[in-house]
């Protein structure tokens, strides 16, 4: 029998949703919509941002289902069971071709750090878990293989989630399981599914030694994280997990060595989401402080060692306005993060990354975009991952005053894509940078901060 099993409090939520959505036509498309019976669209605007049932379908734990199930019902002589007839596996593609303007960052030994020119296929391949695991129980669990061989679980979390009527508002509450901070977050603004949501890997635009806030180190499958969230009134969101590094991986906190948590590393995330006129607004903030012990300083020998003390504070906001059957979203961030180095001697290190990204959608079927990035903050390549690979051997054509370890950073960046289904992306993006870490006017090699400037072609499927 096909069902939504729900409490009272959950359907008076989602029935104003649902009565419209359920009229849709379901494709094809990977394991969450095989579970609703809902087209992609109905959680996507264009995949992977989430829609306003989207959200609420994550809030309650990925739960809602429209599938025949599997069930028995809890008694004196045992427990209960609520399984989907459909196993919830999906499988993700991602295929990219990236052109660097110039192939300027070396090697010691003088060797391109950097390909110029590179494909990928895949960049990455993915195995999903994702859906109901019982009645307020869901997942999303992923496998990744990366080009090159290695595999490594990638972003995943199981939550519980239920609801209430408290003092006549509902309120939804629940506690997540993670692997990477930020992942439980409903919003696209933290670094775990911020935008742009596909980088061009191995350049500069993807981040190869360019400065980056502790949270986008790449922490997903490195760390473990226990955590309670709760919605209340449909407007007020709160979650609070407290993270530790897993026991066989690391991840580098600095590219002179990996480096792992010493004790807990708290996150925290509050937020406000409201109706304005037609569209939607969400504002908020979020924070994380961690002890980072890097093997490799000076003054570590393990766990017991000195470690660098790093606070990441953050503001954001996400505008979503429907306009006939286009859509226009905007999303913004800054984040300021702190850093006390006492690993390496380093001293006291600040970054400042702010991000404003504006993009429309046409029919659901395809996207233009715009995004301003820049970061600022202590020339200190000790913090923040920056090396002096593209530091030229000899230095005595530099201008006074120029800085290469530096996180001064500005970029441009303009993305287009179309959806000729639901669960195929083919999209271009191409990234131009007016400052790269303190490079602007002055040049070596015949390049600038433009020989930065980094154009991607790719491919994104999901089945």
């Amino acid at each position: 029998m096909n069902n939504i099993t729900t409490t009272p409090s959950w359907r008076l939520l989602l029935l104003p949703l649902v009565g419209g959505l359920l009229a849709q036509t379901a494709h094809a498309v990977p394991s969450f919509a095989r579970q609703t019976g809902l087209a992609c669209e109905a959680c996507h605007s264009m995949f992977p941002e989430l829609t306003p049932f989207g959200r609420q379908f994550k809030l309650n734990g990925y739960t809602m289902t429209g599938i025949k199930q599997v069930e028995a019902q809890a008694s004196d002589n045992g427990a209960g069971v609520r399984l989907n007839q459909i196993p919830p596996l999906s499988a993700m593609i991602q295929t990219q071709i990236t052109n660097v303007r110039d192939e300027h960052i070396k090697n010691a030994n003088g060797s391109p750090a950097i390909s110029q020119d590179n494909i990928s296929f895949p960049r990455q391949f993915s195995l999903f878990y994702a859906g109901e695991v019982s009645q307020h129980m869901g997942a999303m669990l992923q496998v990744t293989g990366e080009n090159g061989g290695s595999i490594s679980q990638d972003n995943s979390e199981i939550r519980y989630a239920n609801q209430k009527l408290m003092l006549g508002v509902p309120v939804t509450y629940g506690v997540t399981l993670n692997n990477s901070p930020g992942m439980e977050d409903l919003w696209q603004n933290t670094p775990t599914w911020g935008y742009p949501f596909i980088h061009p890997s191995g350049t500069p635009a993807g981040g190869a030694n360019a400065a980056n806030a502790f949270m986008a180190h790449g922490l997903g499958g490195a760390v473990a994280g226990l955590g309670a969230y709760t919605m209340i009134d449909n407007h007020y969101y709160a979650d609070f997990t407290l993270y530790r590094s897993t026991s066989t991986q690391s991840w580098n906190l600095t590219n002179a060595a990996p480096g792992q948590f010493n004790g807990l590393a708290p996150y925290g995330r509050l937020a406000y989401q409201t109706d304005i006129g037609n569209g939607d607004i969400e504002i908020g903030g979020w924070f994380m402080a961690a002890n980072l012990t890097n093997t490799g300083g000076p003054n570590n020998t393990g766990l017991g060692s000195p470690s660098d003390r790093t606070v990441d504070r953050a503001v954001d906001l996400q505008y979503e306005l429907p306009m006939g059957n286009n859509e226009l979203v905007v999303h913004s961030s800054y984040v300021h993060e702190s850093d006390n180095m006492l690993s390496t001697n380093a001293g006291m290190a600040y970054l400042n990354s702010f991000k404003l990204q504006g993009e429309m959608h046409f029919n659901n079927k395809q996207s233009l975009g715009l995004m301003l990035t820049r970061s600022t903050g202590t020339n200190n390549d000790a913090s923040f991952n920056i090396t002096n690979d593209d530091m030229p051997a000899n230095q005595t054509n530099l201008p006074p005053g120029a800085a290469f370890i530096s996180p001064q950073s500005t970029a441009w960046v303009v993305q287009y894509y179309v959806l000729p289904w639901e669960n195929v992306q083919i999209g271009a993006q191409y990234w131009m940078f007016t400052k790269y870490n303190g490079n602007s006017s002055y040049n070596y090699n015949n390049g600038d901060a433009h020989a930065n400037d980094t154009a991607m072609l790719y491919g994104w499927f999901l089945f």
